[in-house]
């Protein structure tokens, strides 16, 4: 359940993982050319985060989307982003945290080595 960054690497060997210390602070990574770039101060839970991001807009979305004035790019960002929430935290994981007792964002997030804020999209995600 809980694979090191490490290990989810390692699940898509199509692609060339970097460190990027050009990275702009608030940029976590991104994907060209089959090369994901990744910001070097990145702590476990946003590596694992940001590496299955990257890779789920590798296998779905198409052309450079950051222009978020365009309707289908913002559509390609979220479904993306909902197959990234997906692979990481799916719902027998969310009803496995509230099994053990977890009822907060930050201990759910803790178990399941993501950001809070990733857990509060997975939550809104399946909400929707």
């Amino acid at each position: 359940m809980n694979k090191t960054s490490s290990e989810l690497k390692q699940e898509f060997p199509e692609l060339n993982f970097i460190i990027d210390n050009s990275l702009p602070t608030k940029l976590f990574g991104f994907i060209q050319n089959k090369v994901v770039h990744l910001h070097p101060s990145l702590t476990e839970s946003e590596l694992r985060c940001t590496i299955i991001e990257e890779v789920m807009h590798w296998k779905y979305t198409v052309g450079d989307i950051t222009n978020f004035n365009n309707i289908d790019n913002i559509k390609q960002e979220k479904f993306a982003r909902r197959k990234s929430h997906e692979y990481l935290v799916n719902l027998q994981t969310l009803a496995l945290c509230y099994d053990l007792g977890y009822r907060t964002y930050y201990e759910a997030a803790t178990f399941l080595n993501v950001t809070e804020k990733f857990l509060i999209e997975v939550v809104e995600n399946y909400r929707e």
